[in-house]
């Protein structure tokens, strides 16, 4: 069968836009390679050969190791023929779904589609693809962290996570939360697992949960908490921690005129406030991997300094948590920020670990390791590999483990690097941290087809080869 796309001008604002371009496009397969994966069982999506009206034989390979696969010591399916007047020919065919059963729980596949012409003794094959099972039911145990690393059920856990990159699409589910939208949003979480994402980081855009009346009072968007109950409960189906970074206000005019008046301290209750809501909605889901208290914060010494900074394509991606403050202060007050924050998600939730988003660079300063990483319980730092400095990205991911505290990189991407550098960063620094997580938007690279005429499709390129090296060095990641 032909894959067939659905490309879109699109909302999503690839955080490949640091590279100052918008992704204007994403394609999405209308019917996907992988499909329907389970602990233990998958459907593959039989492609139709280019010489389909002269008829073919063709099946599945497929094995835990590319070796395997390779020395033909795997598996196969029926074989199937497909040609004229057979199903699976031509271009109304619906494909055909092939079952494959008796997988091992979480574990990386590669398969391939095999086939020969209808006269032809001799098979040929595509190259290896790949897709990750589930874990068994019952495996989501909370995560805790213990002598500078992330455990769960007394086992060492590593995180190889994604984030979404549709965030137009992330703040419409949680604000509207239509059919198609759960729909929609539990078809990602899917997608994930099948990546062999074990993580899933989401964004939560303060306002969209949280109002004031006009007494001043707080109220909570209930409608929004409970779209975010739906998505806990569809991550945890699939067996998919979640990283809750909240608090965040990337839109323009998202914040209330009444918020940007406010002194920093006035604003801390209101952030306060949300996160007592999220904690108390969040205390009983076993997974939530942490409570992100702001993605990328910042300080300011001028009174009159913007709260949204980082401008990038339309989005603020950090935020100003204190401003007017002078340097002797700004230690101090980092930890202020930290500790209110804390102390309202530990009224309802004493279990869920904590952090924030840090900025790479910040290792030193009043958000620096030196002076927050006792109040949290495992540092989060944002750290792209760097053409420019080829050394930085290791530099920092060291001296973030230096901390003592477990260290997942909560941001990464080889936009800046290529592939040989980023992979020689996930292997150079994976002893060092508990995890990484990057940029997905629900298409596997095996699924992302890219034309040569799509003016994003330099940008799909890179984002295409950041999962690929991402997915082989899952084992790495993992540390298995």
């Amino acid at each position: 069968m032909r894959a067939r796309y659905n490309c879109m001008n699109h909302s999503a604002k690839l955080i490949l836009v640091l590279t100052s371009v918008l992704l204007g496009s994403v394609c999405h397969a209308a019917a996907r390679s992988v499909q329907d994966v389970t602990s233990t069982s998958a459907k593959l999506v039989m492609r139709e050969p280019p010489d389909c009206g002269s008829g073919a034989y063709m099946h599945f390979e497929y094995a835990p190791s590319t070796a395997a696969l390779e020395a033909g010591s795997g598996q196969a399916t029926a074989e199937v023929h497909i040609g004229q007047n057979a199903s699976g020919c031509g271009d109304a065919s619906p494909g055909i779904d092939l079952d494959v059963r008796g997988l091992s729980p979480d574990t990386t596949y590669y398969y391939r589609q095999c086939g020969r012409g209808k006269t032809a003794r001799v098979n040929t094959c595509t190259s290896a693809r790949q897709f990750t099972t589930r874990e068994t039911a019952g495996s989501m145990q909370r995560i805790r962290a213990r002598d500078g690393d992330l455990y769960r059920k007394g086992e060492r856990f590593h995180v190889f996570g994604v984030q979404n990159l549709d965030h137009d699409f992330e703040r419409s589910f949680y604000t509207r939360g239509s059919p198609a939208d759960r729909a929609k949003m539990t078809d990602k979480v899917k997608a994930a697992r099948t990546l062999g994402a074990n993580t899933m980081r989401i964004h939560l855009q303060l306002f969209d949960f949280i109002g004031r009346d006009t007494n001043g009072r707080l109220f909570v968007r209930q409608a929004s908490f409970d779209n975010l109950a739906f998505l806990l409960h569809a991550a945890e189906r699939e067996g998919l921690y979640l990283l809750v970074s909240g608090n965040n206000v990337w839109f323009e005019g998202a914040a209330p005129k009444w918020y940007d008046e406010m002194p920093y301290r006035e604003r801390w209750e209101v952030q306060a406030f949300f996160f007592e809501q999220l904690a108390a909605a969040g205390a009983s889901s076993p997974n939530i991997l942490a409570y992100e208290l702001m993605s990328e914060p910042t300080l300011r010494l001028d009174d009159d300094a913007d709260w949204y900074t980082g401008e990038l394509g339309g989005y603020r991606f950090a935020q100003v948590i204190a401003r007017g403050i002078s340097r002797d202060q700004a230690a101090q007050v980092a930890r202020d920020w930290i500790n209110r924050l804390t102390s309202a998600i530990r009224e309802h939730d004493a279990d869920h670990l904590i952090t924030f988003g840090a900025l790479g660079r910040f290792y030193g300063g009043a958000l620096g390791i030196q002076n927050t990483a006792p109040l949290l319980d495992f540092l989060s730092p944002h750290i792209y590999p760097d053409q420019g400095d080829p050394e930085f990205a290791i530099r920092s991911a060291r001296r973030f483990a230096l901390s003592g505290k477990p260290v997942v990189i909560g941001e990464t991407h080889l936009f800046r690097s290529n592939a040989r550098m980023f992979r020689e960063f996930v292997i150079a620094s994976a002893p060092l941290v508990d995890g990484y997580i990057s940029f997905f938007n629900g298409v596997s690279p095996d699924d992302m087809i890219i034309d040569a005429s799509d003016p994003h499709a330099l940008e799909l390129t890179v984002h295409r080869q950041n999962l690929e090296t991402l997915q082989n060095l899952r084992a790495v990641i993992l540390d298995k």
